[in-house]
Parts: C-alpha cells; structure tokens; sequence
C-alpha cells in the first residue's frame, strides 16, 4: 500500500468530507496511525472525534509535525498551509484519487461505482452482497452503513468503492468492473461542458475490463458494456414494476428470460436502477442469483439516504444527502410514493457554482415540494465570486421561505407541516443540524 511502516501516521487534509472520512477508517483498519484536519466541524467530524480521531480544527501548518504521510481531499486548494509544509519538510503528499489508485492496486479485483446520483446506495448494495456471498469485501464508499465504519471496512481481496467523477478523480482507477449509474450535469465548474463531462466517464470505462451501464445514458461509448434499465434489449432488465407504500418489487429479465422476482426494502423508483445495477454487477462476478436476492431484499440502505430520524403523531423526519436538482426531485418522489399529504424540504445548497448555474432548475424541482425553507448556500470550497445566494432560489416560489439559520429554517418547518406530512432535510453539509433541532423542540413539546 503505502511505504510506512504499521503505525506510523497518516494526516488527511479535509477528513471531514465523506470520502476522506471512509479513507480515514480505512487507512486505521490497516495499521495506520491517522489524524486529519478540517475547515467545518460537521455530523462526520464528530463521528470521527467519538471514534479516537484527533481532528484539527482548521488548517495550520503546524498540525502535521510527526506525520509520515500527507493525503488532501481534491476540494483543498494547493496553497493549503498543511500541504505547503509538507512539501517543505519533505513529507510525502498525495490527492486522495492518487491515494485510492496506490490502494487498489492491492486488491486482486476492484468494482468501481461512478455516476453523478446514487453512488453511494448502489455501491453499499454491491458490497452488500458479496458479503452475503461470502467474499468478505473490503469498501471505501462515501456514506456509512451497517456493518462500516465511515463507509469503510477492510475485508479480503476485492473492495468495492465509489469512483469520485470531481476533478477527474476517478481516472485513476483501474477497475475489473466499472459501474456507471447515470451522467447528468454536475461540476460544471471543472468540466465547463456536458460532452467533457461524457468524455471522462469514456475514458473511466476504458480503464476497466467490463462496463456496468445504464442504457439509458445518452451519447457515450463504453468498453465491453453490461447494460441495464427497462428496455427489452437491456441484458439486465426490470419489468412488471409495482409499487407499494413507497417501495417497488418487480421482475427480474436477463438476457431476455426471467430470472428472479425482487421486493425492495429501500423507497423510491429511482431504487429499481440502483438495485439492477448492483444485481448486473454481482452477477457479472459469478454469484449466485438466490444469494443476489436474499442480500437485495435484506439492504435496508445507507445513512443519510431518504433516512427516516424521527417521527410522532403531527409528521416524520427523515434526512437525505441529496444536493442536485435531480436528486431532490427524486426524495421529493419517494416522500409522495409513501403518500404523505404534506411535503416540507429544509434545504441547504452547497457551493456557489452549482446553485448560480442550476438555479432554474432547482426553482422547478423545489416547486414540487408543498413548502420549502431554503438556508443560506454552503460555499465548501468556494468563494462567491457568482453573485448568487439562496434568496435567488426563494425569489419568484410562492412555497419558498428563506431562513437565516438552522434554528429559524426548524421553526418554519414545524409550524408549516401539516398533520400526517414530512419533513426533509436535504443536503450534503451540515443541514441535518435543523433536523436535530426539529427533533429537540418536539420531544420537549410532547
């Protein structure tokens, strides 16, 4: 893996973001001693405190004195003053695409999960299986889940993981299976256009042995592809799909032939494609569809998706992950598959770029929602050179409020909900926080 010895310490650059945090995990489960540092304190930062972590708070450069080895999260810019001492002291740094590249190589096999929405699910499902299979796998998925710490376990010889498409990072990869999911427009910022957005997941398929894909996916050519979706030409197809208090059973066609009939446990149709994917990607592998089943029907999902947190007899909470307009359309399409009268979003954008270039589209999606309170943009790793803020997003939406903070965005939520409907805090930053101070003011109220 790494040259170091056992023990010796590792320092993670942004650990508080969800693949540096399961790279954390990872890196101890290995033997190595790790610290990391981060801008935010957020719900995977105090996770790690909890778990024997030292998290700096901020960057310094003197944080790093007695470390070995430097990984940066590709969200830190280069003049990071962790990173300039590093190079200063002669320690070795890596980007974290670089670092899961010197990983795998350790692995005899490698399947990889890429796509702009679902990674994290339908990767965690994969894992999921092989262990049902008896593979014991190792992982590094973005988002926690039973049997993980932070996404990551150290297992045997074939590690499932998410391919990262932010700055290219998942090119490093060379997986005997890549999984694509879907492409739709995301990191503009870096890929400036949709075809140099295609082109990348190209040259990802190129580096694999075979291609896990939705047929769906349009414009791109993939090596040794394994399609799946709902045409009958797919080699993976889902028919007969029924739906039913949220979630979707249906049947099982490969090649043509039915196979197998599945009962999801985890809402939404969105589910149907991860859940075919995850099945071609097990299958592919040579395992057995009676295996493929039970661990489907078991997967009870990853944290922070469509994740039910609280519920009494005026509404549920759940919290979900979601921070593109596609995927907010989509819990707000499970929320209504589970018949709820009344839907409340609590949402947080994250960076500048995104929101300024797909504020149209949030407008649309969120008008779907019967009430929405908007928080102020999470910048991450931005600045706002846009000119944009989440009052453009409220602006012209006759179910949209603009909160200042976390405890006003509760408030609003509570007092807009009514009897029998949900609440939803969407997000990838900290806006799980609203979530906790809906649950705090309701427990006392009861």
């Amino acid at each position: 893996m790494f040259k170091l010895e056992k023990g010796q310490k590792i320092f993670l650059v942004g650990i508080g973001g969800a693949g540096m945090t399961a790279l954390a995990y990872f890196l101890r489960g290995a033997g190595y001693e790790v610290e990391g540092s981060d801008a935010l304190v957020s719900q995977n930062v105090e996770k790690l405190e909890r778990d024997g972590f030292k998290v700096y708070k901020g960057h310094f450069a003197d944080n790093i004195r007695n470390s070995k080895l430097l990984i940066y999260s590709s969200a830190i810019g280069k003049d990071n003053p962790e990173i300039s001492a590093a190079k200063a002291f002669g320690i070795k740094t890596y980007e974290r695409g670089v670092a899961l590249k010197t990983i795998s190589k350790e692995f005899e096999r490698l399947t990889a999960v890429s796509g702009t929405h679902g990674k994290t699910t339908c990767a965690t499902l994969i894992f999921h299986i092989f262990r049902t299979a008896g593979l014991l796998p190792s992982s590094l998925i973005g988002g926690d889940f039973d049997g993980s710490s932070g996404g990551a376990f150290c297992g045997g010889k074939h590690i499932v993981c998410e391919a990262c498409e932010y700055a290219e990072n998942f090119l490093y990869l060379r997986p005997q299976t890549a999984v694509i999911l879907n492409i739709d427009n995301d990191h503009l910022e870096h890929y400036k256009t949709e075809k140099r957005l295609k082109k990348a997941f190209e040259k990802f398929s190129k580096r694999s042995k075979k291609t896990v894909v939705w047929s769906g996916i349009k414009g791109i050519k993939v090596k040794n592809p394994v399609t799946f979706g709902f045409k009958v030409s797919d080699k993976y197809r889902a028919g007969s799909i029924f739906e039913k208090d949220g979630c979707c059973s249906f049947k099982l066609y490969v090649s043509g032939r039915f196979t197998e009939h599945f009962n999801l446990k985890i809402p939404g149709k969105h589910n149907v494609l991860n859940a075919l994917a995850a099945i071609a990607a097990a299958r592919e592998e040579g395992i057995d569809i009676s295996v493929i089943k039970k661990a489907v029907e078991s997967f009870k999902g990853a944290k922070r998706r469509f994740e039910e947190i609280y519920k009494n007899d005026d509404f549920t909470l759940y919290d979900d992950y979601a921070h593109h307009p596609a995927e907010i359309e989509t819990v707000i399409s499970a929320a209504r598959a589970k018949k709820y009268p009344f839907v409340t979003l609590v949402f947080q954008p994250f960076t500048y770029s995104r929101t300024k270039l797909l504020l149209e589209n949030f407008k649309r999606v969120l008008k779907k929602a019967d009430s929405v309170i908007v928080c102020p943009i999470m910048g991450g790793r931005e600045k706002n050179i846009y000119g944009v803020s989440s009052l453009d997003i409220v602006k012209g939406l006759d179910n949209a409020v603009y909160a200042n903070n976390f405890k006003e965005a509760a408030e609003r939520a509570i007092k807009c909900t009514r009897k029998g409907g949900c609440i939803i805090t969407v997000g990838c930053g900290n806006v799980y926080e609203a979530g906790k101070i809906i649950v705090s003011d309701s427990v006392k109220s009861e």
